[in-house]
């Protein structure tokens, strides 16, 4: 399974990163809404996994609404520090599979998910 993440801080990217490739998963890991974009548009993804402030709210908005043209079936997932109630409001939450608070969902239990839904599809 390859997961795009984007993260515009470079120590959270490697975190994630190590986290991912961690439960087996391939990492195609960006800092910019560009480079995520230009990786949608050369390869197939599998997930997506993204930082909404990149580094302001509307960067990530804006790069939901794209990834959902470049690859309308992506599954994607949200981790923010914002106001997870403002985010419920907006029309490109319907856009988004899940969305985690950051200090608040642990990131390892939603790959442990995406572990277990991804081997069910695949056996």
């Amino acid at each position: 399974m390859r997961i795009l993440l984007v993260e515009d801080d470079p120590e959270q990217l490697a975190i994630r990163e190590m986290l991912v490739a961690h439960f087996g998963f391939e990492a195609v890991a960006v800092q910019s809404v560009e480079e995520a974009l230009a990786a949608a548009r050369a390869q197939e993804l599998d997930y997506a996994l993204i930082d909404l402030r990149l580094p302001e709210e509307s960067a990530g908005l804006r790069l939901l609404r794209e990834l959902r043209k470049i690859q309308p079936g992506l599954r994607v997932s949200v981790l923010t520090g914002g106001s997870l109630e403002k985010l419920e409001r907006l029309p490109e939450r319907a856009l988004i599979e899940e969305v985690h608070g950051k200090g608040q969902s642990s990131l390892s239990v939603l790959l442990r998910r995406l572990q277990a839904q991804f081997r069910a599809v695949t056996h």
